[in-house]
């Protein structure tokens, strides 16, 4: 008699659900993995927005001379020595906008400092000391907004150059509500 020597079917069908079953397992590690690694790539990249946003932040107030509070504390203003423009950081969107204040400025120009950035505030004390809060994280371009903020850092700046007169009182100009609506 010949004895047959292959699978039979139930047997097939076993092995093969084993194997789906590995393969299964494997795959939703491999998307794990995979999900986390481009939650640490998005971490790093908040970081290091609101790192250079800090940076260029401190390193532009530490020169000025005359400094004012706008928009409840989400734009500052300042002129540094040797130029008589009125420069300001802002938030567009989630950008941090270097710019001249107004728009209309012939030497008018508009740098984009850092994406990311989702808060942005700046307070100054009775001593003339800036403190610098930058938040950076995910942002919806459809709603335009925040998400959440991931990565925060806080700074305090002295600038050198400000004499006691220089600091204007945080309060809102009438310009500001009504006539900066574009810039």
């Amino acid at each position: 008699m010949k004895k047959d020597t292959g699978f039979t079917l139930i047997e097939l069908l076993i092995t093969l659900s084993m194997i789906g079953f590995v393969i299964t397992a494997v795959y939703s590690f491999y998307l794990a993995g995979l999900s986390g690694w481009q939650r640490a790539l998005d971490q790093a990249e908040y970081q290091q927005s609101a790192r250079i946003a800090m940076d260029k932040v401190v390193r532009e107030l530490i020169n000025a001379r005359e400094i004012s509070l706008h928009r409840q504390g989400r734009e500052i203003r300042f002129k540094v020595h040797g130029d008589s423009r009125t420069l300001r950081f802002r938030l567009v969107g989630p950008q941090l906008v270097y710019d001249v204040h107004p728009t209309t400025n012939p030497t008018y120009f508009h740098n984009v400092v850092a994406l990311h950035i989702t808060d942005l505030s700046f307070s100054i004390n009775a001593n003339r000391l800036i403190t610098v809060m930058i938040g950076a994280g995910p942002f919806d371009p459809e709603s335009g907004a925040a998400q959440g903020t991931a990565y925060q850092l806080i700074s305090t700046v002295y600038p050198r150059n400000l004499p006691q007169a220089a600091v204007a009182v945080p309060v809102e100009a009438k310009t500001d509500r009504a006539g900066e609506a574009g810039g």
